[in-house]
C-alpha cells in the first residue's frame, strides 16, 4: 500500500514546504513525511517552520467540522490514504504533461490558499467491512505481461488506479449482494453514500491520459465501464430509499450485475 513517504519522492520542493509550513491543513502522518523528506533531499538545511496563527490559511468549516460532530476515527486513515494516492497521480499530469506544483502562500495574509477537499459522507453510520484490496491489486497485476511492467511509471499508475478501484468496487459488490440476497440494512443509505464518494475519489483518475500497454489500458477501460454502472446501481437504490420503495434493483440493473462477472475476469479478481 501506498504511505505518505512514496508519494512525497514525487513533489516539489515548493509543496513539501507548504506541507510542513501549513501542518493544519493536513494530517499529522502526511506532515512529518514531508518533514523527513526535506530532510533527506538537504540533510544541512533548516526545516521550515509551520507558519503563525495570524498567517495562517483559514479552512472553511462545514457541517462535518463541527466540534460536536467529528468524523468517526476509523474513516480518517481512508480518506488520508485515498487523498495520497491521487495525489501521486498528479505528478504525471497527461502523459508528458508537466508537473504543476502546489501554490506556497504568500506573507501577507490577504493570498490564502483554497482549503483541502473533505470527504462527504454520513458521520453517524458505522463503517464498511474491511477488504483486502491489495491482494486484487497484486491478482489483476500477475495478468499483465512482464513487458508492460517493466515501464516503471506505467506500473506505478496502474497500481495507485487498481487500488483506488478496488477501495470503491469491493464496498459496492458487497452492499450490492446484501440487497439482491434480501438482507435488511438499516444503515444502506450512509453506507451507499461512502461508497459513491470512494467512487468519486477514483473519478480523479479519469481526467489524464495513460500511455498503458495493451493489457493494462483493457483493465483501466473495463474499471471506467465498472465505475459507470455501479456508480448508476448505487443511484437507484439511493432514489428508491429516498422515495420510500422497496430496496431492489431495476431488470436493467439485474442484467448489468448478472454480467460483472464476466467483465471484470480479465483482472482475475471475483466481484464480490
Amino acid at each position: 500500500m501506498a504511505t505518505p513517504s512514496d508519494v512525497l519522492h514525487l513533489k516539489t520542493d515548493a509543496e513539501l514546504r507548504f506541507f510542513v509550513e501549513n501542518p493544519g491543513y493536513y494530517q499529522a502522518e502526511l506532515v512529518a513525511a514531508a518533514r523527513r523528506e526535506l530532510r533527506r533531499r538537504y540533510p544541512t538545511a533548516p526545516l521550515p517552520t509551520p507558519a503563525p496563527a495570524s498567517e495562517a490559511a483559514e479552512p472553511v468549516l462545514t457541517e462535518y467540522d463541527v466540534p460536536e460532530q467529528r468524523r468517526p476515527s476509523w474513516l480518517l486513515p481512508t480518506v488520508g490514504a485515498a487523498v495520497l494516492l491521487v495525489a501521486g497521480l498528479s505528478f504525471w499530469g497527461k502523459g508528458d504533461k508537466p508537473h504543476q506544483p502546489a501554490p506556497v502562500p504568500a506573507p501577507a495574509a490577504a493570498a490564502r490558499p483554497a482549503s483541502p477537499p473533505t470527504l462527504e459522507t454520513d458521520i453517524t453510520a458505522p463503517p464498511l467491512p474491511k477488504f483486502d484490496t491489495e491482494r486484487c491489486v497484486d491478482q489483476a497485476l500477475a495478468r499483465v505481461p512482464a513487458a508492460e511492467k517493466a515501464n516503471d511509471q506505467h506500473l506505478d499508475q496502474y497500481r495507485i488506479i487498481s487500488r483506488l478501484f478496488w477501495a470503491a468496487q469491493k464496498p459496492t459488490a458487497y452492499l450490492l449482494g446484501q440487497v439482491q440476497q434480501g438482507k435488511p440494512n438499516p444503515v444502506f443509505k450512509a453506507q451507499a453514500n461512502m461508497a459513491l464518494a470512494l467512487w468519486q475519489e477514483f473519478d480523479q483518475v479519469l481526467v489524464y491520459h495513460y500511455s498503458f500497454g495493451p493489457t493494462m489500458a483493457d483493465h483501466f477501460a473495463r474499471m471506467k465501464t465498472v465505475a459507470e454502472q455501479q456508480r448508476a446501481a448505487l443511484t437507484e437504490l439511493l432514489d428508491a430509499t429516498n422515495a420510500n420503495q422497496p430496496l431492489r434493483l431495476g431488470a436493467e440493473q439485474q442484467a448489468t450485475q448478472q454480467a460483472m462477472p464476466q467483465l471484470l475476469a480479465p483482472l482475475g479478481v471475483q466481484p464480490s
